[in-house]
């Protein structure tokens, strides 16, 4: 049977200076085999028996702040499906049998503690020990790993009691199975028999609490009919928004975007949407994608990060956008060389021009016809430094860049109501027509801007563009007024945002960037007169044939209005998200070769990007769904109460101390709780004048029904 490692790691104690010898221990290692933690077992009376952590990297007796899963390292050479399972020991026992085995830190109690980021993207199939905390652990890690985009299936209690014969003992495991004889065939059969986890009957960190205790909290009963039952449903708003399928940027990606979503405590949507942003940027004009003969669509993706101030939108981009400025970073010495050569090149054409002008007169004094001026006498343009994205550039800028950068660049604002009001610089609508010609790609001339004196021509004008903006600014700059295409060519992200905490998982910085490396080295293609241009990336015959049904019954389903012209662009965004996948697949794996073609499986997975996740967002932009502000702002404080579990609630502590988004004065505070009440969920008291006398307080009930239909649900 597999064992851990019984060889203690460099640095780590033989034994404890207070508790002595361990009677066993068990290596902790991350997602690169490094050792971080070694968890000590210690049996000082034989009766009982306790654990204790070293942290290797601080060389001190506690649990690392990153605390990795027991096993994680098996995860970089396998995509198969991942057992968890209480502990160690159950974990060595399975992978003794050939799976791919992990256990959370601390058992039982331990799985919200740890670092589950390497199993975002994958399928989990929870074991759980038989018993109460096995069943709180199952729920409370199903949940964990639904929330960083993971399958989670858990083994029920009855098929175990099925294919025993018999009701388990109380904390059976899959250890005991194998002391039973158990092989591999009949774990196998218990694991196919795993359900989807979806049940969670406790809060994770919170104490299960007795039901009447709650609803005697305030001195009534939960079924006093002084209290009615409170309306959920204005939390349904958040439970009707996707979350983004990570699995679909492949395994790397996937595990990458959710732990830099962690370290930033902000909603792994934004840091998706960046990076598909970026990537579409430096894939640029080397690749097109092409679903058939005729249709060619450049890569680049416009991204809208919709939410309030607070909803994490620059902290998520900021992981993405690091990477990029490390990339431009390497572009320097080169930049360094280019410019020594402008220099030789500006000197040659000023002594060539000096020459030249003195040929000119000497033929001038002998009445002869005057020579031409020699194309060396020219001045050259002086390079830019290259830059792969840019922030607040003018139209002109922009395409003075452009023709010494023809591959495209990424136009990135924190606000994009900024980029959007930059339209109107030179009269209403002046730069509206050069952003439309943007998305497309296609050949753009500038009398704006001329190089002597000629116009300067753009063949290829691709500008990706990323940025965050408020919901209410969405509404006012892009759903209102006429309908010029604009709104329709932005893919918009709007999820809820994540309770912050404290970050557990950083991604792999290094790898990451290597990855993007790759995208940034694709060069265009120069043809045979000697003119750089896209290479076209086909779908292959299977990703064709699923493009053609699904673009067929896209059509039949157009709805009408600013939604209907967004959903015209979605066959468009299939296959431009189609291009990036694949890239991002290739990039992210040791393969030389660029592919050739466009995959069945990356034409799938925009597809589902598309319907199951885009198109609820422009939904929820466009149509009826969009919420009100003052709606999130009621759900804001909705959520807040769950959390903080208050008897009563003081108005004044709401916008004074509470920091709650949106709710920092009396005026939002006041129509936020008058909207609750209107639920059911606060109950107005007679207001209250301290003892000092002075301006009565605004205090309201909590309906304690809450936390007893929480503790239930």
């Amino acid at each position: 049977m597999f064992e851990n490692s019984k060889i203690l790691p460099v640095g780590a104690p033989l034994s404890h200076p207070k508790n002595g010898e361990p009677t066993d221990w068990w290596v902790y290692q991350n997602i690169h085999g490094e050792p971080v933690a070694v968890v000590y077992r210690f049996d000082p009376d034989g009766r009982r028996k306790f654990f204790q952590p070293y942290n290797l990297l601080e060389r001190e007796w506690k649990a690392p702040e990153v605390r990795p899963l027991y096993g994680e390292e098996q995860l970089t050479d396998t995509d198969q499906r991942v057992l968890l399972v209480e502990g160690e020991k159950c974990a060595d026992a399975l992978r003794g049998v050939g799976y791919v085995a992990v256990s959370g830190w601390g058992g039982s109690n331990g799985i919200g503690k740890t670092d589950l980021s390497a199993l975002a993207g994958r399928e989990v199939v929870i074991w759980p020990d038989a018993d109460e905390p096995g069943e709180i652990y199952a729920d409370n890690a199903a949940k964990l790993l639904l929330e960083i985009g993971a399958t989670a299936l858990v083994i029920p209690r009855e098929a175990i009691a099925t294919q025993l014969e018999e009701e388990p003992p109380k904390g059976w495991d899959v250890a005991d199975a194998l002391e039973q004889g158990w092989d591999r065939l009949a774990i196998g059969r218990l694991i196919e028999a795993a359900e989807p986890g979806h049940t969670y009957s406790y809060t994770l960190g919170r104490e299960k609490q007795p039901y009447v205790t709650l609803g005697n909290s305030l001195g009534r009963s939960p079924q006093s009919p002084s209290w009615p039952e409170p309306d959920m449903s204005i939390l349904l708003p958040s439970s009707n928004v996707p979350a983004f399928p990570t699995n679909v940027l492949g395994p790397f990606w996937s595990r990458w975007v959710t732990g830099a979503a962690a370290s930033a405590s902000a909603p792994v949507d934004y840091v998706a949407g960046t990076l598909l942003s970026t990537s579409s940027s430096l894939i640029g004009n080397a690749l097109w994608a092409s679903p058939w003969q005729g249709w060619k669509e450049p890569p680049v993706m416009w991204i809208a990060l919709v939410g309030t101030p607070s909803s994490g939108k620059s902290p998520a981009m900021d992981p993405v956008l690091d990477l990029v400025r490390q990339l431009e970073a390497e572009m320097v010495p080169g930049f360094e060389e280019d410019l020594r050569q402008y220099e030789t090149d500006l000197m040659t054409a000023k002594l060539t021009r000096e020459k030249w002008q003195e040929d000119v007169r000497e033929a001038a004094n002998q009445s002869l016809p005057a020579p031409m001026m020699p194309e060396a006498a020219k001045e050259p343009l002086k390079p830019d430094q290259p830059r792969l994205r840019v922030a607040d550039a003018t139209v002109e800028a922009l395409i003075r860049r452009l023709s010494s950068q023809p591959k495209g660049l990424l136009v990135t604002r924190d606000e994009l109501a900024g980029w959007l009001e930059s339209f109107d610089r030179y009269g209403k609508g002046g730069d509206r027509p050069f952003w439309l010609e943007a998305y497309g790609g296609r050949s753009y001339a500038s009398e704006r801007v001329k190089h002597d004196g000629t116009p300067q021509q753009i063949p290829y004008l691709s500008l990706a563009v990323l940025g965050g903006i408020q919901p209410d600014r969405l509404r006012s700059l892009l759903t209102k007024g006429d309908d010029d295409g604009l709104p329709a060519r932005i893919v918009y992200f709007w999820p809820e945002k994540v309770p912050r905490r404290r970050p557990m998982a950083i991604g792999d910085s290094e790898a990451a960037l290597r990855s993007l490396r790759r995208l940034s080295g694709l060069r265009m293609r120069l043809d045979e007169e000697a003119t750089l241009r896209p290479e076209a990336l086909p779908f292959n015959l299977d990703a064709m044939d699923l493009f053609e049904e699904w673009w067929k019954r896209q059509q039949d389903d157009e709805p009408e209005g600013l939604f209907g012209s967004w959903w015209g662009k979605c066959p468009g965004m299939v296959v431009r998200l189609s291009l990036n996948l694949q890239m991002l697949w290739w990039c992210s794996v040791d393969d030389p070769s660029v592919p050739e073609e466009i995959s069945l499986e990356a034409v799938a997975a925009a597809i589902r990007v598309v319907d199951e996740y885009l198109k609820p967002m422009a939904e929820r932009v466009f149509g009826e769904k969009a919420v009100s502000a003052l709606h999130l702002r009621a759900v804001a404080l909705a959520k807040e109460i769950l959390g903080r579990q208050p008897q009563e609630i003081k108005l004044r502590d709401i916008y004074n101390s509470w920091n709650v988004p949106g709710l920092n004065e009396a005026i939002p505070a006041r129509e936020a709780v008058h909207t609750l009440a209107e639920c059911g969920w606060l109950m107005p008291e007679d207001k209250k004048t301290g003892p000092r006398g002075g301006r009565p307080s605004e205090v309201y009930l909590v309906n304690p029904r809450l936390f007893a239909m929480e503790l239930a649900a």
